[in-house]
C-alpha cells in the first residue's frame, strides 16, 4: 500500500533515538517541490490497516454501528451536526478506536451550508433541502423542518480511504439523507473495498424526502450490480414505503485496486495508460452514421488525450456497423440493445436515443476515465474542445459541458462531457422519464431536448455552455433509408 500511495513522489523515513517503528515518520513530498504533502506514523498506518474497519456515515448517536468497536476493530464515525458531534464526542470519550470525522460527506471536497433540523433524533438534518409537498407524501410525519444551518466540510471517501491506508471495510452503513449514492460515487475504485453494506435510498422521486437528492434506490442498485455487489435485502424504512434500506455484499474476494496519487481530483491525468494523458472515453448511443466521415475529428482527440470508444446500438450488427467497430477500434459495445418501452409515440427513436445512452455509459469502467465525452458520430467539424476544463472546475462532479445553440424547444443533446460522476447523472435520462410524464413535467410529444432539459434540471446539474462550429452530415439518413428498402 506504501508503493503505491508514493508513486511519483519522494519519501523519507526519520526515526526516533532507538530506530524503533513505534517512532518512524514517513514524510513525502512531490518532485520539483518543497511543500511535503503528507507525514505518516507508520507504526498507526500499519497497525489500523490490518484492523477491520467500519463505516459510519450519518453516525447521529452512534448506536448503530459503537458495539462493533473493539481491540482489532475500528470505527470511523461520519457526523456534521455539532450537537450530535459533541454528544458522540462524550459518549466514546474512553473508547480507543471509534474515531469522529465531524464532516459531511458528498461526492465533492469543499464546504456547504448544512441544513440542521433540530427535531426528535435530528436524523433528518441534511446538505438537502427539504421537499415541498411532505404533508401529502409524507402524511402524518412532522418535525421536517430546518431549525438551523451551519457551514460544514464536505469530504469525499476516495482521499479518506487512500489517507487512513485502509484495505477493506467490513461494513458500510450509509445514511446520508439525500447524499447516499453521492457517498458511493465519492469513493471512485475503493467502492469495491466494501465487503458488506447498507445505504438508506428514497424509492420515488416523487415522494423524496429532500428536493435537492438526484437518485433513488434503483439508480443505487443499479450501479451496486456494476460494480461487482449483489442486493440480499431490501427493507422499507417507513409506514409509506417512501425509503428503504439496500443491504447489500460484494461478490467474490477483495480485487486488487490501485492507488491513485493523492489529490487526483486538483485535474492530474489518471494513469490507465500511463501515457501522462487525461484518460477520455468517447460514447455513440442509439445510431452511429457518416462514421467514416467524422473519424479523423474524433481520432484527432488523441493528439491530446489517451481516447477509447464505447457504444450502445439499437439495430443489429451488420457488415457497415462491423466495419465502425473496426474503424474505432471499439472498446466495448451493444447491438440490438431496444428499450423495454417507448414513452414517445411520435418518435420511438426518443427513446431508444436515452436508452442506449444509458446503456453505454453503464459499460465504462468509470474508474479508469477522467472524463466522458457522448457525441453523435455524424459531427462535421474541425475545431477542437478542451474537454480538460471538466477536471479543473471546482464543481466538476456536477457540471456538464455542452455546446451552445441546437437548442431548440430545450437544450442541446447532441454532445456533452464531463467528469465520470457527471456524466453518469446525465444518461440517466431514460430510467426517469416515466417519472416525468406521471408528475407533469413533460408530455409525450416533447422534443429530445426539452426531455433532457428537464432531466438536467430535476438531477441538479449545473451546465456550462461552450461555443463549438459544427453541423450534422446531411448523408446521415442514407443508412437507415438503405436498410428500409431491403
Amino acid at each position: 500500500m506504501v508503493e503505491d500511495l508514493l508513486l511519483g513522489m519522494y519519501a523519507v523515513v526519520l526515526f526516533g533515538d532507538d530506530y524503533d517503528f513505534e517512532s518512524a515518520y514517513m514524510f513525502v513530498w512531490l518532485p520539483g517541490s518543497n511543500d511535503i504533502v503528507a507525514h505518516i506514523n507508520l507504526n498507526t498506518r500499519i497497525q489500523e490497516s490490518i484492523m477491520k474497519v467500519y463505516f459510519d456515515i450519518g453516525a447521529n448517536s452512534g448506536e448503530s454501528m459503537l458495539h462493533h468497536v473493539g481491540d482489532d476493530a475500528i470505527v470511523y464515525a461520519f457526523e456534521p451536526t455539532p450537537k450530535l458531534v459533541d454528544i458522540l464526542t462524550e459518549k466514546t470519550k474512553d473508547i480507543k478506536n471509534y474515531h469522529i470525522i465531524d464532516k459531511a460527506v458528498a461526492d465533492y471536497n469543499g464546504k456547504s451550508i448544512f441544513f440542521i433540523s433540530g427535531v426528535g433524533d435530528w436524523g433528518c438534518s441534511s446538505l438537502n433541502t427539504f421537499n415541498d409537498n411532505l404533508d401529502k407524501t409524507w402524511p402524518g410525519r412532522t418535525g421536517f423542518e430546518v431549525t438551523d444551518q451551519v457551514e460544514v466540510d464536505v469530504i469525499r471517501l476516495d482521499d479518506f480511504i487512500v489517507e487512513k491506508n485502509i484495505r477493506e471495510i467490513e461494513f458500510f452503513k450509509c445514511s446520508a439523507q439525500g447524499k447516499d449514492m453521492d457517498v458511493l460515487l465519492g469513493m471512485g475504485v475503493h467502492l469495491m473495498r466494501i465487503k458488506q453494506g447498507q445505504i438508506l435510498m428514497p424509492i420515488n422521486h416523487d415522494t423524496k424526502l429532500y428536493k435537492d437528492s438526484k437518485y433513488i434506490s434503483r439508480d443505487v442498485i443499479r450501479l451496486l450490480q456494476r460494480r461487482g455487489f449483489r442486493v440480499d435485502k431490501t427493507l422499507y424504512n417507513d409506514n409509506h414505503h417512501n425509503e428503504e434500506h439496500i443491504l447489500f455484499s460484494r461478490i467474490g474476494d477483495l480485487p486488487e485496486i490501485k492507488t491513485y496519487v493523492p489529490k487526483i481530483r486538483t485535474g492530474a491525468p489518471r494513469l490507465k495508460n500511463n501515457t501522462g494523458k487525461p484518460q477520455v472515453a468517447v460514447v455513440f448511443s442509439g445510431r452511429a452514421t457518416c462514421y467514416d466521415e467524422s473519424y479523423d475529428w474524433f481520432v484527432n482527440f488523441s493528439d491530446n488525450y489517451d481516447v477509447d470508444f464505447y457504444c450502445s446500438i439499437s439495430t443489429d450488427l451488420d457488415d457497415y456497423y462491423q466495419k465502425f467497430i473496426d474503424l474505432y477500434k471499439i472498446e466495448n459495445y451493444e447491438f440490438g440493445n431496444k428499450p423495454p418501452c417507448t414513452y414517445f409515440s411520435g418518435d420511438p427513436n426518443i427513446s431508444s436515443m436515452f436508452y442506449n445512452l444509458q446503456s453505454a455509459v453503464e459499460m465504462i469502467p468509470l474508474d479508469d476515465y477522467d472524463i466522458i465525452l457522448y457525441s453523435r458520430s455524424d459531427i462535421v467539424c474541425s475545431q477542437d474542445i478542451d474537454l480538460t476544463v471538466a477536471m479543473h472546475h471546482p464543481d466538476g462532479d456536477n457540471v456538464v459541458f455542452i455546446p451552445d445553440d441546437f437548442d431548440y424547444t430545450g437544450i442541446n443533446d447532441q454532445m456533452a462531457f464531463g467528469t465520470p460522476a457527471a456524466m453518469i447523472k446525465y444518461s440517466r435520462v431514460f430510467d426517469n422519464i416515466g417519472e416525468y410524464i406521471i408528475r407533469g413535467d413533460l408530455t409525450v410529444g416533447d422534443r429530445p431536448e426539452r426531455v433532457l432539459e428537464v432531466h438536467i434540471n430535476i438531477a441538479g446539474l449545473k451546465v456550462e455552455r461552450f461555443g463549438l462550429e459544427y453541423t450534422l452530415n446531411p448523408k446521415r439518413y442514407d443508412y437507415e433509408n438503405e436498410k428500409s428498402l431491403v
